[in-house]
């Protein structure tokens, strides 16, 4: 008689490669997701920080350079009041009263920004109130022998002068303007160092924010490897497995279809029987 084979046949995805689904955050791990997002909070917090910093440090750089400039064109303007004095004085020449009284002008002006500029800072005010009476003097020096030119001419302008009152007037507010350029340079030092560690440590803090995200970039990648590694293995067994639970299967078919040959077999050839505990026939064949 010819075998036939029995039991069911594999289902159709058996033949298919084992597929195993995962999820990456579950790979990378709650730690990783965790300092990633602290480094780029990090990141956020130090360009805020450095940011901040910078246009602080420069509004006050510039503030300073304001102030220097402020006290340059007190004196440069004082300096044109003396030219126009001793111009006039020397020729009568009323054309060399115009920077004369241009410079008065804004004089005042200057003051007043002075004044702003450095209302914070309580030393300079102090300076300039020792500045502001002597600035008027010197006007007033100078007002006196211009009017004396005009009206009682030249040598009555000429002993006013030579008196040295208002060189003397003007070394003073030489000494102040001085004093308070010192003093904003010092402050600028003081600055620009601040800017510059400012500089320094950012660039640092860049750094070491770099270096953690290629540092987590790169355990990210180890795990991935590692866990990717595990899946091939996790594959390779349950690939084995279904092998032999196919072996397994085609042998017990194999088992079965021979056991089936044999009872055709005995049934052909031999009178079989099967009786229950008691001795009753509960089987018998055709024979």
């Amino acid at each position: 008689p010819k075998k036939e084979t029995s039991g069911d046949p594999l289902p159709e995805e058996a033949s298919k490669p084992v597929q195993m689904s995962w999820n990456p955050l579950s790979v990378v791990g709650a730690w990783g997701i965790g300092v990633a997002l602290l480094t780029l909070a990090s990141v956020i917090a130090i360009a805020f920080f450095v940011n901040k910093e910078e246009a602080y440090s420069r509004k006050w750089i510039t503030h300073t350079h304001e102030v220097q400039v402020v006290l340059s064109d007190t004196l440069s303007l004082l300096q044109d009041m003396e030219t126009g004095q001793r111009g006039y004085i020397l020729t009568g020449d009323e054309n060399y009263l115009e920077p004369f009284e241009t410079a008065v002008k804004r004089l005042d002006s200057e003051m007043g920004d002075l004044k702003t500029l450095t209302k914070d800072n309580l030393n300079q005010q102090k300076n300039i109130e020792m500045l502001e009476p002597l600035i008027k003097d010197k006007v007033a020096e100078l007002r006196q022998t211009i009017t004396l030119r005009r009206n009682e001419g030249f040598d009555a302008a000429l002993n006013v002068v030579r008196t040295d009152v208002g060189k003397q007037i003007m070394d003073q507010i030489r000494v102040i303007i001085t004093k308070m350029n010192a003093v904003e340079t010092g402050l600028l030092t003081e600055r620009n160092e601040r800017f510059r560690l400012l500089g320094y440590y950012s660039s640092i803090a860049y750094l070491l924010a770099v270096l953690l995200t290629i540092g987590v970039g790169i355990a990210v990648i180890i795990r991935l490897r590692e866990f990717i590694v595990f899946r091939q293995k996790a594959e390779t067994g349950l690939l084995e497995s279904k092998e032999i639970a196919e072996k397994i299967r085609q042998q017990l078919a194999e088992k079965v279809t021979e056991l089936n040959f044999q009872k055709v077999a005995l049934d052909e050839h031999a009178i079989v029987s099967i009786t229950d505990v008691k001795g009753n026939i509960t089987h018998a064949n055709e024979k």
